[in-house]
């Protein structure tokens, strides 16, 4: 049987693979899985650039084609890859329709480092090494947003129970001797750099470092060692919105780390039991072991062969919130990818379909930013619009997974401003967003669309009237009556163009 000897054994940006070939090694000698079951928790379109990260798995398989079940990928993955190898040319699938020739290379270029895989690229530029060589080896982006560690000991029994307390409130209260290594930190590496805060960084663990001998590694209560540990910080109240960004944030890390093994171990960084809220189905896209909280390991010691404090979920580049100017460019072959790869993991299917399928969201009754002449809205898109199939739904009232099902087979897609307008990640390329109003954010959902590659409309305030004391109401939390003649004609110039490209596909075939 095949098996994935070291995942770390990758075509990585030159300058670091000594250091991360390293941690690979120590980490994942013993690793025992089967390549076709691993290559089958993917994306059949991705395959070969998966594969194409496992370097020498590829060779062994191009040498010994007849009793290779992956052949097909491994010679494909020759001439697949994402972006950010040392030896691939970044395939920038961007376009800038409104950028001049002149300035459309750089725009591209700005737009690939910052919403593409260019963004794994220079993270991975930024890695340097933490430690000085010993046992243990610890590896960190520069602005600690990401450290991959090999061989440490979190010690939870440095904590009181007043600092446990403390601890539970603000994690990044943490106290010295927590984190542990038998390697000194490097004196000539800034292990301070960055925001020194949750969310933000792991400075705070890197500042309660101590260094110990290997012997401390055989008094530990709990031993972390089958599979690599990944360690998220999470904030504790979070809508549909927050936690897609933080499904995004751990698909970097596993390009970061090249650890896709959907058997990986998530441990949320807090003290409450964070994961288990509504959205926890969601996580079951990146293992198939039970989540965990720090909870579990109070006044432990617990020794990990292989750890990730994976990448913090904000930064000046966020991954939903705060884009930097897109320069109008769109489409980013990274959040194509988390598409396609979060979809194959949870089993959801994006069917062809031959109408056009809209979808149109309601806020639960609850909920501000209602529109009061909705149920008129709806029943004039039949009318009018009667050759495409027009599903409403409140989303409160279906799961999680439906949700995310619908958005996968919608090509328009209608809601007020809110959450549920990111569930256009998982639209189908090149589909239609109508956010009626943006309630004065301009910049969020259109800036998603832009980089999923859709077609972005709103309303402008003209054609909605805020119901109730415009005075005290703030946008965000009033409610509408829209314009229904511009908002049905809106929908007509969108309908009528995504017929043209239907036919002018169909013509194709």
């Amino acid at each position: 049987m095949s098996t994935l000897i070291h995942p770390f054994d990758y075509r990585v940006r030159e300058e670091m693979i000594f250091i991360i070939y390293l941690i690979c090694l120590i980490g994942f000698a013993r690793a025992n899985v089967n390549v076709t079951e691993f290559l089958e928790s993917f994306p059949s379109h991705d395959r070969a650039k998966y594969l194409g990260l496992q370097r020498k798995l590829v060779q062994d398989c191009l040498s010994n084609e007849k009793e290779c079940s992956y052949f097909k990928y491994a010679k494909q993955s020759k001439y697949a890859c994402w972006g950010y190898e040392v030896d691939c040319e970044p395939k920038i699938i961007a376009h800038c329709p409104q950028i001049s020739k002149l300035e459309e290379a750089e725009a591209k270029e700005n737009f690939w480092k910052n919403a593409d895989f260019g963004y794994v690229a220079e993270k991975m530029d930024g890695m340097q090494d933490e430690c000085l060589p010993g046992e243990s080896s610890l590896v960190c982006t520069k602005n600690k947003g990401l450290c991959i560690a090999s061989n440490v000991i979190l010690d939870f029994t440095v904590f009181s129970e007043r600092d446990w307390e403390r601890f539970r409130k603000n994690p990044s209260h943490i106290s010295n001797g927590l984190l542990k290594a038998s390697c000194s930190l490097d004196p000539n590496v800034n292990h301070a750099e960055g925001i020194d805060q949750f969310l933000y960084s792991w400075i705070a663990v890197l500042k309660s470092f101590e260094t110990v001998t290997q012997n401390q590694f055989q008094k530990c209560d709990i031993y972390l060692d089958s599979s690599p540990v990944f360690f998220l910080q999470l904030e504790r109240k979070a809508d549909f919105n927050i936690r897609i960004g933080d499904l995004i944030s751990l698909y970097v890390s596993q390009h970061l780390t090249n650890r896709f093994d959907p058997n990986i171990q998530i441990i949320n960084w807090g003290v409450d039991d964070q994961l288990n809220d509504e959205y926890q189905e969601l996580w079951k896209a990146f293992s198939k072991q039970a989540f965990q909280s720090l909870n579990e390991f109070k006044n432990k010691v617990v020794c990990i062969k292989e750890a990730v404090f994976s990448n913090v979920p904000r930064s000046s580049l966020g991954m939903i919130h705060n884009f930097p100017n897109l320069n109008f460019c769109q489409k980013s072959s990274m959040y194509e990818s988390f598409k396609f790869f979060f979809l194959h993991r949870m089993g959801i299917v994006s069917h062809h379909h031959d109408t056009i399928q809209s979808t149109y969201v309601e806020h639960t009754p609850t909920e501000s930013r209602q529109i009061t002449n909705s149920a008129d809205l709806a029943a004039h898109i039949h009318i009018v619009l009667d050759h495409m199939v027009l599903n409403e739904v409140i989303f409160s009232e279906v799961s999680l997974k439906e949700e995310v099902e619908i958005a996968a087979n919608t090509h328009i897609y209608i809601a007020m401003h809110g959450p549920s307008l990111v569930h256009q990640i998982f639209m189908p390329p090149d589909g239609y967003v109508f956010e009626i109003y943006n309630c004065g954010d301009s910049k969020l959902y259109k800036d998603l669309a832009a980089v999923m590659g859709h077609t972005y409309l709103t309303l402008s305030k003209q054609y909605v009237k805020m119901v109730g004391d415009e005075t005290n109401l703030k946008e965000i939390d009033a409610n509408y009556t829209v314009d229904r003649p511009e908002f049905i004609r809106t929908l007509i110039r969108t309908s009528n163009a995504l017929s043209t490209r239907i036919t002018a596909f169909k013509d194709e075939l």
